[in-house]
């Protein structure tokens, strides 16, 4: 199903069947930027599961062995998030 979506979703873009044809946004700045964006999002979905996850690690574990995790997740915490 996975393969089926992407394969059409390419086909649409270098066909001009997308809204980015519409817009005159050329097939190939389509492409670059659909992929960008999925990357982007699979990363913040990652980094908010991961924050999900540390919450019941106790910080003092965080910060003897992972010093750049334990700093993210300092400031995800900080203040009215």
């Amino acid at each position: 199903l996975l393969v089926f979506s992407v394969v059409m979703v390419m086909a649409a873009m270098f066909t001009g069947q997308s809204a980015a044809a519409d817009k005159n946004i050329p097939a190939v700045g389509a492409f670059f930027i659909f992929w960008f964006l999925i990357l982007w999002l699979a990363m913040i979905e990652g980094g908010q599961g991961a924050l999900v996850g540390l919450q019941s690690v106790p910080g003092f574990e965080i910060a003897n062995e992972h010093k750049i995790t334990e700093k993210c997740t300092m400031l995800a915490y900080k203040g009215d998030n």
